[in-house]
């Protein structure tokens, strides 16, 4: 299942409610679903879900806060 699924222009012609369709979906999807990295002045920018790292380092990390860290299996 694809996060944006937009609408194709059929046989080359351009269909306006179709393309205001597709751009509203791609408003509401980036400003509603996407974590931004260098968030705009005055707007809400947090997760809502756990983030799977997929076994990956999180790298540049100069400070962290959380109430609980597991390492390997271990509670610190």
């Amino acid at each position: 299942m694809t996060k944006i699924t937009l609408t194709n222009h059929s046989n080359g012609t351009f269909n306006q409610s179709a393309h205001n369709n597709n751009n509203a979906l791609l408003e509401e999807a980036l400003n509603n679903k996407v974590l931004y990295r260098d968030n705009p002045t005055g707007t809400a920018n947090q997760m809502l879900n756990d983030l799977d790292m997929n076994s990956n380092d999180i790298l540049n990390t100069q400070s962290m806060h959380t109430q609980e860290l597991i390492h390997n299996g271990n509670q610190t």
